[in-house]
């Protein structure tokens, strides 16, 4: 995981595939589903990487459709046989508008790239800024080695869990 999903925390990629460079037959996969476009690649997708997940939902795409990023000369063993599409490595029909929208939206996103973590990491602090003043509020979420979109907070006496209205 590049970046944690709950409280931001940008993962040690680096030290990793520093690591992993003495053992060439591990394969290496990081799921930066929570980086792409928000963290600086060269965070998350070193030269070891072998092979890297992401999904559209993640950068204002369709839900139900990703791509996967996959390091030449690396092999991964085909999850469900059957059709041979993609070499061999899936089986099923492709959602083709939903692959599109996918590529038009991550074309979207790193053009308007570079006015966005900044703004991003301004809205956050502001945030952090205003709710440290409630002594009810806990944070989570760092500010140093942290993804600017990802803010965690607890409300003291406010249960944390998914439920819906009445």
């Amino acid at each position: 995981m590049a970046v944690n999903n709950e409280i931001g925390t940008i993962q040690p990629i680096k030290e990793i595939s520093e690591l992993l460079e003495n053992y060439p037959k591990i394969h290496f996969h990081v799921d930066a589903v929570q980086a792409i476009a928000k963290v600086d690649r060269d965070k998350w997708l070193t030269p070891r990487v072998d092979f890297a997940s992401f999904s559209a939902h993640k950068f204002h795409g369709p839900r139900g459709v990703g791509f996967i990023y996959w390091k030449k000369g690396r092999r991964m063993q085909a999850l469900m046989t059957g059709g041979g599409q993609e070499k061999e490595q899936r089986s099923g029909t492709e959602n083709v508008p939903a692959i599109v929208a996918m590529a038009r939206a991550l074309r979207i996103v790193f053009e308007k790239k570079a006015q966005r973590p900044e703004h991003l990491a301004n809205l956050k602090r502001a945030l952090i800024d205003g709710l440290s003043t409630y002594n009810k509020v806990t944070i989570f979420s760092l500010e140093e080695n942290a993804a600017p979109h990802i803010l965690c907070i607890a409300l003291q006496g406010i249960r944390g869990r998914y439920s819906s209205m009445p």
